[in-house]
C-alpha cells in the first residue's frame, strides 16, 4: 500500500543539546507552576477566580506548558498518537492494527477490522507464497478428483460444506475517522482515544475506528495543506480500499482535529487545488460530523478571541496565534502578486480559515448529521459562535439533514476531554449530549446516495 516510506508524525528530533534545554526548561515551568499554587492556597488567588485551588493550578499549568514550550518541545516531549492507541487497544483487549497509507501516512485502527489489517510487508509476501502454493496443490488435488470422478462415476454434487468460513453480522459495516485536537502541534491525549469510542471501552463488531496520525506543524515543518492531503487520502482509501459506503462513515475531530473533519468536508464539496480531489457518488453523503470546540482558524493575530475568558480556560490568545502561524506558514509576500491576490491571501483559504468560506459553501458539506459543540467560558467561543450561526442558517432550508450547534455554560474548551484529562470531576452536558449522538451514528440505517425526498427536517440548537 505504502508508495512512499512511512512518515513520522514530527520532522525535528532534538539532539543531546535540545534535551538538556527541554529539561530544564520543563523544570523552570515546573517550578513558577507550584509558586502559582502556593499562590493560590495563600493568597486566595483561586477563590478570586471562582475556582477550586486543584482546578486554578490544573488550568494554570496546562497553558503555561502549552505556550511555554516550543512545537517542537512539545513534539519530542509527549508520546506519540500511535503508541497511545496502541496502549488503549491493549488495556480494553481491542483489535488494535497500524496501516500506512499511500502517501505514507499512519493511521490507527481499533475494532475488529485490525484483526484483518495489521500486516507487514514481510507477512503479506509470505502469504503471497504460501497463497500461490496451495493454489498449485488445490489445482492437482482438483485434477485427481476429476480423475476419480470420471473412474468412479461417483456424484459429488451435494458434498460440498454449506457452513461459511466466518459467519457475517447483520449489521452494516460502519468506520469512524477520528482527528485529534493539540493546536496541529501537539500528538494526541490519552482521553482522545477514549473520545474516539465514544469514550467506551468496546465496540460493536460491525465498527472500526481510524484515528489518523498527521503531520504535527513546527515553526518549519509540516505546514498547511499537508494535514489535509493526509485526511483525504485516508477517507479516499476507505471508499475505493476498504469500500465503505460515504453514509457508512461518519468524521469526528476536537480543536484543530475539528478543524481538519470541517476542512474535509468542505474539500469533498469544493476541492483545494492543493489536495487531491476525492470524489463521492452523486448525491452521497457522509453520515455525520461532530466538530467539538472546532479551531476556527484566522490569519489576522487574536482576531474575534474571547481574551476574558483566558483565566477560564485551558488555552492562550498568544498560544493560538502562535500554533496558527505555525500552520499556516508565511503569506507570500511576492512583489509580483496581484494585489487581490494578495489581499484574500491575508485572510487565508476557506479550507484554512473557516470564517472566509462563503454562506452558500456551508449549505453544500455532503454530511447527513453535523454536531458541532463549545463551552461558553473558551477563548474561541466568539469565533465558534459566528460559524455556528452561518451552519445552521446556511443548512436549515436544506432537506433531509440534520445540524445541532450548541454553546455549553460553565464549560472550557473541548469541555469533554480536559474534564478526564485534568480530573477535574464536573458535570459535563456536552459529553452527555455527544455520547448519545455517537450512538446514534452507530446505530442509523444506511441510505442510498441518490438525493432524499423528504422534507426539511434540519434541527437548529443554539444557545447564542
Amino acid at each position: 500500500m505504502v508508495a512512499h516510506p512511512i512518515e513520522r508524525e514530527y520532522a525535528d528530533a532534538l539532539g543531546l543539546w535540545g534535551w538538556i534545554c527541554l529539561v530544564a526548561r520543563a523544570a523552570a515551568l515546573t517550578f513558577f507552576l507550584a509558586v502559582k499554587f502556593v499562590k493560590a492556597v495563600v493568597g486566595g488567588k483561586a477563590r478570586r477566580h471562582g475556582q477550586t485551588v486543584y482546578k486554578y493550578t490544573a488550568l494554570e499549568g496546562m497553558r503555561d506548558y502549552q505556550y511555554g514550550l516550543s512545537a517542537v518541545r512539545v513534539q519530542n516531549l509527549l508520546p506519540s498518537t500511535k503508541w497511545l492507541a496502541r496502549r488503549f487497544a491493549r488495556r480494553n483487549k481491542l483489535p488494535f492494527a497500524l496501516i500506512h497509507l499511500s502517501d505514507g501516512t499512519t493511521a490507527a485502527v481499533l475494532g475488529p477490522k485490525a484483526e484483518k489489517t495489521e500486516k507487514t510487508e514481510k507477512t503479506e509476501k509470505t502469504e503471497r507464497t504460501e497463497r500461490t502454493a496451495e493454489t498449485a496443490k488445490g489445482a492437482k488435488r482438483a485434477q485427481r478428483a476429476q480423475r476419480a470422478k470420471k473412474a468412479t462415476g461417483a456424484n459429488t454434487a451435494n458434498t460440498a460444506s454449506t457452513v461459511p468460513a466466518q459467519a457475517s453480522s447483520s449489521a452494516p459495516r460502519r468506520a469512524v475517522v477520528v482527528f485529534h485536537g493539540g493546536g496541529y502541534m501537539a500528538p494526541a491525549l490519552s482521553k482522545h482515544i477514549h473520545l474516539a469510542c465514544g469514550f467506551s471501552k468496546t465496540l460493536p463488531d460491525n465498527v472500526a475506528v481510524y484515528i489518523l496520525q498527521y503531520g504535527l506543524a513546527s515553526e518549519t515543518a509540516n505546514q498547511y495543506p499537508r494535514q489535509l492531503q493526509q485526511a483525504a487520502v485516508l477517507l479516499d482509501y476507505l471508499l475505493t480500499a476498504e469500500n465503505y459506503p460515504p453514509s457508512a462513515i461518519t468524521l469526528v475531530g476536537d480543536s484543530a482535529g475539528g478543524h481538519l473533519a470541517l476542512s474535509l468536508l468542505l474539500h469533498l464539496a469544493h476541492p483545494d487545488p492543493q489536495v487531491p480531489a476525492v470524489t463521492l457518488p452523486d448525491g452521497a453523503r457522509l453520515a455525520g460530523a461532530a466538530l467539538l470546540s472546532p479551531w476556527m482558524i484566522t490569519r489576522a493575530r487574536s482576531e474575534g478571541l474571547v481574551r476574558a475568558n483566558e483565566a477560564k480556560d485551558v488555552l492562550y490568545a498568544a498560544a493560538l496565534d502562535a500554533w496558527a502561524q505555525n500552520f499556516l506558514g508565511p503569506v507570500d509576500a511576492s512583489e509580483n502578486k496581484d494585489k487581490a491576490d494578495a489581499a484574500a491571501a491575508d485572510k487565508g483559504s476557506p479550507w484554512s480559515c473557516p470564517l472566509t468560506m462563503p454562506d452558500r459553501w456551508l449549505a453544500d458539506l455532503p454530511v447527513d448529521d453535523l454536531f458541532v459543540t463549545y463551552g461558553e467560558d473558551e477563548v474561541l467561543a466568539g469565533n465558534i459562535a459566528q460559524f455556528c450561526t452561518a451552519l445552521c442558517r446556511a443548512r436549515k432550508p436544506l432537506p433531509g439533514v440534520k445540524t445541532a450547534a450548541k454553546g455549553y455554560a460553565n464549560e472550557l474548551h473541548v469541555h469533554m476531554v480536559m474534564n478526564r484529562f485534568l480530573m477535574l470531576g464536573e458535570t459535563c452536558l456536552s459529553e452527555e449530549e455527544f455520547k448519545a449522538w455517537y450512538a446514534t451514528q452507530l446505530e442509523a440505517p444506511l441510505r442510498s446516495p441518490s438525493p432524499p425526498a423528504s422534507s426539511h427536517d434540519a434541527v437548529e440548537v443554539a444557545s447564542r
